[in-house]
């Protein structure tokens, strides 16, 4: 059995990504330790990992810099933020993302990828 080590303290969109590469290294066996902070504890250890948390305040004061709080974000920001979110290039753009994953064998050949970059190593 190997071991996997995931540190990842950002937010969904450092999270998500992982989920289906960690879901797929414990259906091999494999034994994952996942750090991250306390707001994804919940969702990371619904994978079967291991999950060790970290004080987001004092990481994000030692690594993150400010973190926006999108209750008090300006009018202005939360404005150029609808529009992003809304464009429908972005959402084409998103899509191909998933579909290029998606022909490219997912997240399965992903971790196929891992374990044949580790051998090769």
């Amino acid at each position: 059995m190997a071991r996997a080590l995931f540190i990842n303290a950002g937010s969904e969109g450092h999270i998500n990504p992982t989920i289906g590469v960690v879901k797929e290294l414990i259906s091999r066996g494999e034994e994952v330790v996942y750090v991250c902070v306390d707001a994804y504890r919940e969702r990371m250890e619904k994978t079967g990992a291991t999950v060790l948390t970290l004080d987001d305040q004092r990481f994000i004061q030692a690594f993150a810099g400010v973190r926006l709080n999108m209750q008090s974000l300006t009018a202005e920001l939360r404005e150029a933020v609808d529009q992003v979110l809304g464009d429908e290039s972005f959402k084409t753009a998103a899509a191909g993302i998933r579909e290029s994953l998606a022909a490219s064998g997912g997240y399965r050949q992903a971790v196929d990828e891992i374990f044949a970059y580790k051998v090769g190593k």
